[in-house]
């Protein structure tokens, strides 16, 4: 009997400092969590952060700001050349990779 209650008591010990251990693990992390988020708040309530949110999220200006937007440029290119260079390039794309390197330096 003194042997099961030794058994017994040594499970319970092991279990529970098992399960403190897991908690002070938890307790970490969720500290190393707290912080980070602190950081990223932090970093919200700052000029830039709200000058950059402001910009792409509501398409705000500085005065005195030009705004350039990039678009894809292979359909908008096209679009705005003329006639012939439009064909000079479908033609070109056409081209393998050696046939255009005879025509870039020896315009044949």
């Amino acid at each position: 009997m003194l042997f099961a209650l030794a058994r017994s008591i040594y499970r319970d010990s092991f279990q529970v400092g098992g399960y403190i251990n897991d908690l002070e693990n938890l307790i970490v992390s969720e500290q190393t969590e707290t912080r980070s988020e602190s950081n990223e708040l932090d970093y919200a309530r700052t000029p830039q952060f709200q000058e950059k949110i402001a910009k792409e999220l509501l398409g705000l200006k500085n005065p005195g700001e030009r705004v350039i937007v990039f678009t894809d440029e292979s359909q908008q290119l096209n679009d705005l050349l003329p006639t012939d260079q439009r064909t000079r390039r479908l033609e070109n794309a056409a081209l393998s990779n050696p046939a255009k390197w005879l025509r870039y330096l020896f315009g044949l």
